[in-house]
């Protein structure tokens, strides 16, 4: 098991070439972030990054990017039901870009 105290949710993986990749959500005090989680062969957790804002933000698809960073997609939704595109670029050096 992976995860923390709150509802957490894993929706997509990819193999790496030390593990895996996997995006979700993971949810802080009653917030549903965009989740991605690194991870070695053997599951031992490596990193984990969350993105998010006051809105409720949800990975649903990861892939690898010639960088060695990943590419996350998911969706957006505001405190009044709008729904948008999550885009986000994560670099293997910790720089990262938010689109909502």
């Amino acid at each position: 098991n992976l995860g923390g105290t709150g509802s957490d949710d894993g929706r997509s993986f990819i193999v790496t070439d030390d593990g895996y990749a996997i995006t979700g959500v993971k949810s802080i005090n009653g917030t549903d972030n965009a989740w991605l989680l690194k991870t070695d062969i053997y599951g031992q957790v490596l990193s984990e990054t969350t993105y998010g804002q006051n809105m409720r933000d949800y990975g649903n698809s990861i892939a690898s990017t010639n960088d060695g960073g990943f590419i996350i997609t998911g969706y957006t939704k505001s405190e009044d039901n709008n729904v948008d595109i999550l885009l986000i670029k994560d670099h293997p050096l910790g720089v990262t870009q938010c689109d909502y």
